[in-house]
């Protein structure tokens, strides 16, 4: 039998970081302007380096994830900071495999808002690419038609 509290308010979780318990919660409407605007280039850049990563060899793969990094390291401890209500500073402090179980935490328990997130920015591309790419196979074995 499911709790009727638990369908009104979705469970949360709670991670070990930099020797505190910090919960994760489902995100809050005050919080999404905040998480969109931090997340946006982290995900437009994940979506970017997806072709180059799929059939790269572990190297490519490697430098691509560390230019990721690089780059987005502070947008990524901003995103994590305000989905759990801690200073930038104090996330970005954190040792890396503790900040990654606390991010994947705070993705698993907001996981529909960002799998829409992330299909909203795929979706886009993949819009920009199909009006660029020419014309279009047709996947029929009929060649009826065609001059």
């Amino acid at each position: 039998m499911i709790d009727e509290l638990e369908v009104l308010e979705p469970s949360g979780t709670t991670v070990s970081f930099r020797g505190e318990r910090l919960e994760v919660r489902p995100l809050t409407l005050d919080k999404l302007a905040g998480i969109v605007r931090a997340a946006r280039p982290v995900i437009t850049a994940l979506v970017a380096l997806e072709d180059k990563v799929a059939d790269a060899d572990d190297s490519i793969a490697l430098d691509c994830l560390l230019s990721l990094l690089e780059e987005h390291s502070e947008g990524a401890a901003t995103v994590i900071a305000i989905a759990v209500g801690r200073e930038q500073a104090h996330i970005a402090g954190g040792e890396l495999p503790e900040f990654m179980e606390l991010a994947q935490a705070v993705i698993e328990v907001n996981r529909d808002f960002f799998g829409r997130l992330l299909a909203s920015l795929q979706g886009g591309r993949a819009v920009r690419r199909a009006s660029g790419a020419g014309p279009t196979r047709s996947r029929s074995s009929s060649s009826a038609g065609i001059d």
